[in-house]
């Protein structure tokens, strides 16, 4: 993997980075005897702050000199150049369904950043392509401009000129498929999550069909933004899987939206459909490009995806074209485009998907869209070669279209793409119940919980649901009316427990999801603090007890590193997985002054209580978090000098928050057990002993340090189950690890987690990645 994307939102998760092509590279096309193909180019540059998100648009400007059906042993000589709007409709049967539907139906696209050229490079595309004017009474191939909250004034300020492209390109392929809807375009001022969300949100109120071809990494944690940006009923949102490869992105592996991924798709020159789709793997736009794919590292697996080699939601559903030999064409006045363009990419794939649902129909309110193809499979053209990296043996159906599990589904392209709109129609009759999937719950066992109301949602409005649940944990019980779960979780060494939840409505419809709810003991009750500095990146400041007095209140400060007793501190990580801990010295706590939580509230001394003022979590670049003010520990200022003292104010990843803190034991959900060096390169699981063999170091680059060395997966690998090691540190992704939830611990190069196999409690064990699930083994203590 190539890009790091780290951010910290208001739960204090740090994100992995997806595969991305480099900034600004060239990318030479990779296809055997295709003479003349256009070098592409990536349209927006990668994310370079955290929470950033990045367009999936692959640029061609040079005129291309290749015919179509270059994958046929009989070429189509009748067909050359970039595909077009009837080249569009025809390859996917919908010819007819364009001229008669569509009307009174709208489309919305999000974007980032304000396109100047919108409506007009719209208009010239319908032009080009003889599609009907904007009909301005019924608003019928008509184009509205909306800022992030809906309203046409004010709209944002900066421009981004990849990001004019990817405008462009959405906003002419809805139109390429449904020339007869109206097309509403939400301009996010920036290209960060909460903005491009927050556009998400204004789109569903007004729409009903929603294009997102944008994406990030895929992170443990991601869940949270679910609720918060894509849970719209009724709604049918597409979203682009990516193109660097294998490896699955969010939004697209969201389990509320429809995952699209990319083909490669020429003419055959025969046959009933008299063209040719293979899976994207930069067969035109060159090494490092394809449809991404694979198994979510945060996101549980709905009710309706069935396949069995991942446990997490895999990504993708469905697919559209992302590249042929000379590209789909489309207009834009942006200074790198200036006119024609050639457009690669499943940002190509997604708008299109956006627009088949609403040839097909409105959905029904209650459902998740996202559905439907598995619904009605037989409205799919299927996808059966191709693929977009190498995956382990025994799953190679998430890279390889050749592969399914018998069902007719992989990962890269999904079930398929679209023969003519009935795979996106909602059931005409029969209720549909929808439940969302909550996905792991890590627990410390011996307490009293309440856990969230599970999610349902039918399509009969107002008919009540019964929920019931097998597999629960001893002393755990469902609300059929409410679907809560709670009561004590039994205090038992460790427990894994699968647990399927369903919901009925009166009339029998039902849908059940599968998740776990795992149970430890307190993280805390074999640990050995480690002691020592906790060290600025500033010029050899560290966090110091003023005058060494813990006493109540005493301030704390930074000051010149002299590792004496005022400089000793250890942190204690919380019991619960995931959760906060104290940072502590001379027997008392790391305070904010007075329970505030404001930005500038000061930091000392105080006996320790528990309380959320006390509380700190560690997360990415050395950040110290509280999530009760959701601020981080800060040098005020970023002072040089000795003597200030140290408060908090919000996360911004700035060195005058980078902390070290001291080489400590991390420890395993796996109860007694820490991460041990028994010499040589092997890491293993080992009883915490509190010995130097155990003392780790988080560095602020991610890495977990001990004796010179970093922890690193074996080879680079993204298999599950690969090894991890010891080895001289280089920086690379394979080395670098990421706080996620409940206490997980993502690789950087593999999206894996760190994880003690099958739970062992033997002492030796060698230590690995797995898929991202949340078991007993993958729970971690940071300190």
């Amino acid at each position: 993997m190539r890009l790091r994307i780290i951010g910290l939102p208001s739960a204090a998760i740090v994100f992995l980075g997806a595969t991305a092509v480099a900034s600004g590279t060239a990318v030479v096309a990779g296809t055997a005897g295709v003479a003349g193909t256009p070098a592409v180019r990536e349209a927006c540059p990668p994310p370079a702050s955290r929470l950033t998100e990045q367009c999936q648009l692959l640029v061609g400007t040079v005129k291309p000199t290749v015919a179509r059906g270059q994958l046929s042993a009989v070429a189509d000589d009748a067909v050359t150049g970039p595909l077009l709007p009837d080249d569009l409709r025809a390859a996917y049967g919908l010819t007819q369904a364009a001229k008669a539907r569509g009307a009174g139906e709208t489309v919305a696209v999000v974007e980032a950043f304000h396109d100047p050229d919108a409506r007009s490079d719209f208009d010239r595309y319908r032009q080009m392509n003889k599609l009907p004017a904007c009909v301005a009474a019924t608003g019928a191939g008509c184009l509205t401009v909306l800022n992030q909250a809906g309203r046409g004034w004010p709209l944002p300020v900066g421009t981004a000129a990849g990001w004019q492209d990817e405008t462009a390109l959405d906003s002419e392929m809805v139109a390429a498929i449904c020339p007869n809807c109206r097309v509403a375009l939400f301009e996010a001022k920036s290209a960060s999550l909460t903005d491009l969300g927050t556009a998400e949100n204004s789109a569903a109120r007004v729409a009903r069909y929603i294009s997102n071809s944008w994406t990030g990494p895929d992170f443990s944690g991601e869940s949270q933004f679910d609720a918060r940006y894509f849970n719209h009923p009724g709604v049918a949102i597409t979203a682009a899987s990516g193109d660097a490869g294998y490896g699955p992105g969010y939004p697209a592996s969201s389990q509320l939206v429809t995952s699209i991924g990319g083909t490669y798709l020429d003419t055959a020159g025969a046959g009933r459909r008299g063209w040719t789709e293979v899976g994207w793997s930069g067969q035109t736009t060159g090494p490092g490009t394809g449809t991404q794919s694979g198994c979510s590292s945060g996101e549980p697996k709905p009710g309706w995806q069935t396949d069995s080699g991942c446990a997490n939601r895999t990504e993708t559903d469905v697919s559209a074209v992302a590249d042929a030999p000379a590209g789909v064409e489309f207009y834009s006045s942006a200074r790198d485009c200036g006119g024609v363009c050639k457009g690669y990419g499943t940002s190509v794939a997604a708008p299109i998907i956006a627009a088949v649902y609403a040839l097909a129909g409105p959905p029904r309110a209650g459902t998740y869209p996202a559905e439907y193809p598995y619904l009605h499979r037989a409205g799919l053209y299927r996808v059966t070669s191709g693929a977009d990296g190498s995956c382990e043996a025994s799953r190679r159906y998430l890279c390889n279209d050749a592969y399914s599990l018998g069902d007719g589904y992989n990962g890269p392209d999904g079930l398929g793409t679209p023969d003519g709109t009935a795979a996106f129609a909602a059931p005409s009759s029969g209720n549909i119940v929808s439940v969302i999937n909550p996905g792991t719950y890590d627990l410390q066992a011996g307490l009293d919980y309440r856990l969230p109301a599970i999610r349902a949602y039918d399509s009969a409005a107002g008919e009540p649901l019964a929920f019931s649940a097998t597999g629960l944990p001893a002393g755990l019980s469902i609300s059929r009316s409410s679907g809560v779960i709670s009561g004590r979780l039994p205090a038992a060494r460790l427990s894994d427990a699968a647990v399927r939840v369903t919901a009925a409505d009166p009339s029998g419809a039902r849908d059940t999801v599968s998740f776990r709810i795992v149970g430890v003991r307190s993280l805390t009750g074999a640990y050995r603090a480690g002691r020592g500095e906790v060290a600025l990146n500033l010029g050899g400041l560290c966090l110091d007890d003023r005058g060494h007095r813990a006493r109540t209140g005493n301030p704390v400060q930074v000051w010149r590193c002299r590792n004496d007793r005022a400089q000793w501190w250890t942190f204690r990580p919380g019991s619960v997985p995931g959760g906060a801990g104290a940072l502590m010295t001379g027997g008392r706590c790391l305070d904010i002054t007075g329970r505030a939580r404001r930005a500038g509230s000061r930091v000392a001394i105080w006996p320790c209580t528990g309380y959320g003022n006390q509380q700190w979590l560690i997360t990415g670049a050395g950040r110290l978090y509280n999530p009760a003010s959701g601020m981080c520990l800060d040098d005020p200022g970023g002072s040089r000098a000795n003597g200030r003292q140290a408060g908090i104010a919000p996360c911004q990843g700035t060195r005058q928050q980078a902390w070290v803190l001291p080489a400590s034991p991390i420890t395993s959900g796996v109860a007694g057990r820490c991460m041990d060096d028994p010499g040589g390169s092997r890491v293993v699981i080992f009883r915490c002993d509190g010995t130097d063999a155990q003392a780790f170091r988080l560095g602020l680059d991610g890495t977990l340090r001990i004796g010179g060395k970093c922890l690193d997966v074996t080879g680079g690998s993204a298999d599950d189950g690969a090894p991890v090691q010891l080895r001289r540190c280089d920086g690379a992704p394979a080395e670098i690890f990421q706080a996620g939830s409940f206490g997980m611990l993502q690789n950087l190069g593999s999206g894996k987690c760190l994880a003690d196999p099958r739970d062992a409690v033997a002492d030796g064990t060698q230590l690995v990645i797995e898929d991202c699930y949340g078991l007993p083994g993958e729970i971690w203590a940071l300190s």
